[in-house]
């Protein structure tokens, strides 16, 4: 393995600034390269690069607008993904009780893969003993009703 030497926030910028990097704002830079660190951000700065030398006018604040624009990105795209995840989950379920019944995912008669259907209840048991303590409605359904047997 490969070992890399500790370098200071000061010698990382040196670095950049040696390999044509621009670096007007040093202190910004510097503040930039502590919160996000440097192997981090160096991954952004593949475009503007060839053999670790920069473009000609490449600029420090070239690899911040590119990490603000994939942070950007991100998170709009993780905000879609949810919504999809959450529907695809609800029409499933919706489909699968309409079916067999609100718990009939207990039922291994409605599973073809019997060892995955053992995971997926142990998964479930294991995330419904976790979530207990944050989650109202299991609260409710084991607290307050009574009940082992959480609908689907």
């Amino acid at each position: 393995m490969v070992s890399k030497e500790f370098k200071t926030i000061e010698e990382q910028i040196g670095i950049l600034k040696r390999r044509g990097l621009d670096i007007p704002d040093e202190k910004r830079a510097s503040d930039f390269l502590l919160r996000n660190n440097y192997y981090r951000i160096s991954g952004y700065s593949l475009t503007l690069r060839s053999h670790d030398v920069f473009n000609q006018g490449a600029t420090f604040q070239n690899i911040v607008d590119i990490y603000d624009f994939d942070h950007a990105l991100r998170h709009i795209l993780l905000r879609y993904i949810e919504l999809i995840e959450v529907a695809v989950k609800s029409l499933y379920s919706y489909e699968f009780t309409k079916c067999y019944g609100a718990t009939g995912y207990l039922d291994s008669a409605h599973f073809s893969d019997q060892v995955k259907y053992r995971e997926i209840i142990a998964k479930a048991e294991k995330q419904k003993a976790a979530r207990l303590p944050h989650e109202p409605y299991l609260k409710h359904f084991i607290e307050d009703l009574h009940q082992d047997q959480i609908p689907l």
